[in-house]
């Protein structure tokens, strides 16, 4: 009930938000990449793909440290959001570069922490004493990735400030999938996050059909 409440309470600002954000920036119709694909390849992705991969790269960490669980997260950014998406395909350079960059630091620490007793023991206190700070961080970053779904104008400050309040909804998203994670575990965040790209996915769907 608290995550429902909590989700009806942020998905009204960030409406809000994204209107703003929209009005900044100054995007023009079709900026979605969504809408270049077909629409059951789009419920696929939204529906089964994109909650799996993204909360196992996102969020599969917040939990008490695991050097397995950095790596793997690390892996899916570097390979996948990084490398794949933004890298090759184009989507967004330095979004994919950043990307990149993250999931290489999460691949070394793990590793290194896997290796060495005393370096995990170091990433592990500072990991406990900032979780907080790095959960936050985990949703606004997971909101700043999805700046590569749209074909951002360049309006110099105007973009900066409204690119943000663009992707407000998956940012105040991802925390309450941050809030899921811790507790109630990762396949809660899958499944939350799964039902929410049902209903979005089943309006598009409706929209794509009366069209």
């Amino acid at each position: 009930m608290i995550l429902v409440l909590m989700a009806l309470v942020l998905s009204a600002l960030s409406l809000a938000l994204v209107a703003i954000g929209g009005a900044l920036v100054g995007l023009p119709e079709g900026a979605a990449t969504e809408e270049e694909t077909s629409l059951l390849a789009f419920a696929l992705l939204a529906i089964v793909w994109a909650p799996i991969v993204e909360e196992t790269a996102f969020r599969l960490p917040l939990t008490a440290f695991r050097p397995r669980y950095l790596m793997i997260s690390g892996a899916i950014l570097l390979g996948v959001f990084g490398i794949a998406f933004d890298l090759v395909l184009g989507d967004a350079l330095i979004l994919g570069l950043v990307e990149s960059a993250i999931g290489l630091v999460l691949i070394v620490l793990g590793a290194a922490s896997a290796l060495s007793p005393r370096i995990r023991g170091r990433a592990s206190a500072l990991w406990r004493r900032h979780f907080a700070l790095i959960a936050w961080s985990s949703a606004v970053f997971f909101g700043l990735a999805h700046l590569s779904n749209f074909d951002l104008p360049d309006n110099g400050i105007l973009t900066v400030i409204g690119a943000p309040l663009l992707v407000s909804s998956q940012i105040l998203g991802g925390l309450v999938l941050a809030f899921a994670r811790v507790w109630l575990g990762l396949w809660a965040a899958i499944l939350i996050h799964a039902g929410f790209n049902a209903v979005i996915t089943g309006l598009v769907l409706v929209a794509g059909l009366g069209a």
